[in-house]
C-alpha cells in the first residue's frame, strides 16, 4: 500500500506516502494490543478464524474498492492495519499454552519468530510478483490477499487450547 500511494501521489504529495503509513500505523497499533483481549473473549481457534477472514477482506477491499488520493483510502488502511495485526496479541495468548513449561519460551520465540523468515522471502519475491503482474498494485496486493486464506485453513489443524490461562500448575500440562 505504501509504494502504491507513492506511486499514484507522485512527486506532487511527496507526504501523502508518509501519511498513508501513519493511517496504517495508528490502526496497527491499536490491533496489536487487542488481540489478546479478543482471544479471551471469543476463544483462541474462533478469534484466529476472524482474523484471518478480517486480515483478507480488508486488504481485499483495500486494493479493490479504494485507491490511493481517495477519500476512503486512508480510512480502509487504518481498518486494514488494525485487523491485520490483531494476530501479534493473538499469538501472545495461543503460543505459549502449546508447548510445555519446559520449553514453553523456547518453542513459543521460535514459532513466532519463524515467521519473519517466510516474510523475507516474500519481500524478496515481491519484485518478481509486481513484474509479473505488470506493475498493478491493485492486482498484485489482492493476490497477496490471499496469504490470509491459508490461515483460514491453518486453523483447523492446530490445538484447541481451553480458554483459561495455563499458570504453570501442571509442568506438562499444554493444550490439545
Amino acid at each position: 500500500m505504501i509504494p502504491w500511494a507513492d506511486a499514484v501521489a507522485g512527486p506532487a504529495d511527496s507526504a501523502y506516502k508518509a501519511v498513508t503509513q501513519g493511517w496504517w500505523a495508528t490502526g496497527s497499533f491499536v490491533g496489536s494490543f487487542l488481540g489478546a483481549l479478543l482471544a479471551g473473549w471469543l476463544g483462541r481457534r474462533l478469534s484466529y478464524l476472524l482474523i484471518s477472514v478480517g486480515a483478507a477482506a480488508t486488504t481485499l477491499a483495500m486494493f479493490g474498492l479504494t485507491q490511493p488520493l481517495e477519500p476512503s483510502f486512508h480510512p480502509t488502511v487504518c481498518l486494514q492495519g488494525f485487523v491485520s495485526t490483531l494476530f501479534f496479541g493473538w499469538l501472545a495468548v495461543y503460543l505459549p499454552a502449546v508447548f510445555p513449561l519446559e520449553v514453553r519460551a523456547a518453542g513459543s520465540g521460535l514459532a513466532y519468530n519463524a515467521r519473519r523468515f517466510v516474510t523475507a522471502a516474500g519481500v524478496l519475491a515481491a519484485g518478481s510478483l509486481f513484474a509479473a503482474l505488470g506493475g498493478d498494485y491493485p492486482r498484485v496486493g489482492m493476490l497477496c490477499s490471499l496469504v490470509y486464506a491459508l490461515g483460514i485453513v491453518a486453523i483447523w489443524f492446530t490445538p484447541d487450547c481451553p480458554r483459561t490461562v495455563d499458570q504453570g500448575l501442571a509442568r506438562s500440562r499444554r493444550c490439545g
